[in-house]
């Protein structure tokens, strides 16, 4: 019974909580994406090679 049920759980638990992680993990990049291309369009537009505000 034992085996089953954490045979069930790596089956339908694991791979959602992966899912989440994977999906959370791509938005970060993507906010991280947009962030780098505003940065470059600053710094064209204004000739100001300084950085951005930091976190």
């Amino acid at each position: 019974m034992l085996v089953i049920a954490l045979s069930l759980y790596q089956a339908q638990v694991v791979p959602a909580s992966n899912a989440r992680a994977a999906f959370r993990h791509s938005q970060t990049v993507q906010n991280q994406l947009v962030e780098v291309r505003n940065a470059i369009l600053r710094t064209s537009w204004s000739g100001d090679a300084r950085p951005g505000p930091s976190r």
